[in-house]
């Protein structure tokens, strides 16, 4: 998936990590797997191993698992790829500042101010400030483009938030370049006490 370079974002969650490469394909493990992807110590052993098994013949591919985590597959066919090693040390990075921070915000009430109710492009909310989110829950999106779900004036989500703040040169956070994406959406309400919770 990386194929020779470093992912353009991790995101970390709870049990998985999501990793984004840079044309923007994403792939979710279990937190144990996701270490064999961002770990440049352990990038460099597998790059070895890789490369010690494209030399023996008869060898079709090899498998990589931790403890009874599903095991990460490499085809012999993908063996140049991953015995190209990668600098970990990239993620995150920005061209103009450095590096990225991420914070899971959970439970966050947050006011649909300018839904997008057919496409994928970012959605407008209101808490203590406004913002725009990309919106990666995609049983909730299912849900409003289909129609199962409405939106409607004076609506508010309770939602999983995850932001992404660029750190400014003086390392600290640049609070005028954060980005906002809507992990999961817990239930959607309204002020005048309607209430659909999604599971």
């Amino acid at each position: 998936m990386l194929k020779g370079t470093p992912p353009a974002k991790v995101e970390n969650h709870e049990n998985t990590v999501t990793i984004e490469n840079a044309e923007g394909q994403r792939l979710t493990v279990q937190t144990p797997n996701a270490v064999f992807l961002v770990d440049q110590r352990i990038d460099n052993s597998i790059c070895h191993i890789v490369e010690r098994a494209d030399e023996l013949a008869g060898v079709s591919g090899i498998s990589i698992a931790h403890g009874n985590t599903n095991p990460v597959r490499i085809p012999k066919a993908d063996f140049q790829t991953f015995a190209k090693k990668i600098d970990i040390s990239k993620i995150g990075e920005t061209e103009k500042t450095g590096k990225t921070i991420q914070e899971i915000r959970k439970n966050e009430i947050l006011f649909i101010r300018k839904p997008d109710l057919l496409g994928s492009s970012q959605w407008q909310f209101k808490s203590d400030t406004q913002f725009q989110a990309s919106i990666n829950d995609l049983t909730f999106l299912e849900q409003v483009h289909s129609g199962q779900q409405s939106i409607a004036a004076k609506m508010y989500i309770v939602a999983d938030v995850l932001v992404t703040m660029e750190l400014g040169e003086d390392g600290l956070p640049d609070e005028r370049k954060q980005h906002y994406s809507i992990e999961k959406v817990h239930s959607i309400q309204s002020l005048d006490n309607d209430q659909m919770r999604l599971d």
